[in-house]
């Protein structure tokens, strides 16, 4: 009697299992991204891991100012997972601000303005940075239901700066000087009726 149960239960935990995870699949992109990108930067181990085995296609592409991994059939979705474990081990996000959202359905790409509060252990000087970020992602759709094929992050030059000691303050005497020359050339150009 009690190998009927097990053997009748485990279908059934299987079917939950199943319509649990065809219920997480994205649908509408646009309306999920943030649950998404919250549970990716802010969620737990196990959070992570369900993301990106659910969300991303097994050939994943990623692109980031430090990190970069290319699409491939057999393992790059597995290369995304230990990007993200490492950004976890070297930083401590502790917000997430969402700015705009933008979806292009005819071309399946999603755009993601955010600001990102976070930390690093070895940075110098301590505290937390806010640090803004364009989010690009690339979607496959199958059977309706759309998933990451490649995430693209850009952040500006100046923020990527603020990681580095007196990045803060090299990167703003840099563009005062280039303002200052910049105005120089352009007045100096228009005088000389160049433009």
């Amino acid at each position: 009697m009690s190998t009927r149960s097990t053997t009748s239960a485990e279908p059934r935990t299987k079917d939950v299992q199943t319509k649990h995870r065809q219920r997480r699949i994205m649908n509408n992109p646009p309306a999920e991204v943030e649950d998404v990108i919250r549970k990716l930067t802010l969620g737990s181990k196990e959070d992570l891991l369900n993301v990106v085995n659910t969300y991303f296609t097994q050939d994943a592409s990623f692109d980031h100012p430090l990190a970069w991994v290319q699409s491939s059939p057999k393992h790059s979705r597995e290369s995304v997972l230990n990007i993200y474990r490492a950004y976890h081990v070297l930083s401590e996000i502790s917000k997430i601000e969402i700015n705009s959202i933008d979806w292009n359905p005819e071309n399946l790409h999603l755009v993601v303005d955010l600001f990102e509060t976070l930390s690093f252990p070895l940075q110098w000087p301590r505290g937390p940075m806010k640090l803004r970020l364009v989010v690009v992602l690339k979607f496959r759709k199958v059977d309706d239901k759309y998933y990451i094929k490649s995430q693209e992050d850009l952040f500006p030059i100046q923020d990527l700066l603020h990681l580095v000691p007196f990045g803060k303050f090299i990167i703003s005497t840099v563009k005062t000087v280039a303002s200052f020359n910049g105005q120089i050339i352009g007045a100096v150009a228009h005088r000389l009726g160049y433009w």
